[in-house]
């Protein structure tokens, strides 16, 4: 399953005029485009950094990732839906 990045816009406008960090966000895209996971496992395979949380009673789960060397963390949801044929 492809990812899907909803809400790109607002990290671009979180960096602002920070460099240092866009340049980090932008590397973390780059990577995170070409990603195909199925589980949850495959996201660990991907980033060895990352913290999965498990939110029971929530629509989502959460993922931490560690972006720029662990000097910036994003908390975003993920659910894996069911591939139809």
């Amino acid at each position: 399953m492809k990812v899907k990045i909803f809400k790109w816009a607002n990290v671009l406008e979180h960096c602002g005029q920070d460099v240092i960090m866009l340049k980090a966000f932008q590397d973390f895209y780059n990577q995170l485009k070409y990603c195909d996971w199925e589980i949850p496992s495959d996201i660990m395979k991907s980033f060895r950094t990352a913290d999965l949380v498990n939110c029971e009673g929530q629509a989502f789960n959460r993922l931490v990732f560690n972006i720029g060397g662990n000097k910036y963390r994003m908390i975003c949801g993920y659910k894996f839906g069911t591939n139809k044929v």
